[in-house]
């Protein structure tokens, strides 16, 4: 998994969009649903940074890409997830959460969300989704930030309410091939939370 396109201690975001109430009603009824069988996993977990979270709501009207797995920390059950360090989200989020703190200018975590960030917003321009100056406007945002702009954010999604837009990695681009990756290009902000913590 990949930490890309979200530290507070204690903050929990939980959005405050029109008709939340009916939505997060939705939400836990899919959870129910999953509970009872009706889907291979509970939760995905994606770890993101939160200069790639405000870029996705400010340009790319709220939809994010994420990369996630369904386990939070592979090390907690190593004979059910084979997920090593780059794909494993606690390990991700510790590492950003170090790098970010302590205004790490070299962190090569940061490097890799600020490429990520690039490219995504390029891929866009050239599908037609953002502008040239849209592109240029995330360009100078990358290129000013801090290390702090990249604190994580902890994705937490409801399998059942995104099985019909999540995808699973292909086998060569995952962290190993035992690893359970998925993908969710164009995630709405309604279908999933953050959480955002100290980690021990």
């Amino acid at each position: 998994m990949r930490a890309g396109p979200s530290v507070r201690t204690g903050r929990r975001d939980v959005g405050s969009t029109p008709g939340e109430s009916s939505t997060v009603a939705k939400m836990i009824r899919s959870v129910a649903r999953a509970k009872r069988g009706s889907a291979p996993h509970l939760l995905l977990y994606s770890v993101n940074t939160f200069l790639a979270y405000r870029i996705s709501e400010d340009f790319y009207g709220g939809l994010h890409y994420v990369w996630c797995t369904p386990c939070f920390d592979s090390r907690a059950d190593t004979r059910k997830y084979a997920i090593p360090p780059s794909a494993n989200p606690c390990e991700i989020y510790s590492g950003l959460y170090e790098d970010s703190v302590r205004g790490d200018r070299h962190s090569s975590k940061i490097s890799e969300n600020k490429t990520g960030i690039l490219a995504g917003a390029d891929a866009r321009m050239r599908q037609g989704e953002i502008t040239a100056r849209q592109l240029s406007d995330i360009a100078g945002r990358v290129m000013y930030s801090d290390p702090t702009d990249f604190r994580p954010l902890l994705f937490v999604i409801p399998y059942a309410v995104v099985r019909h837009i999540v995808k699973p990695v292909p086998l060569s681009e995952r962290a190993h091939p035992l690893s359970e990756e998925y993908v969710v290009p164009r995630l709405p902000r309604r279908l999933f939370d953050i959480l955002e913590f100290r980690p021990r």
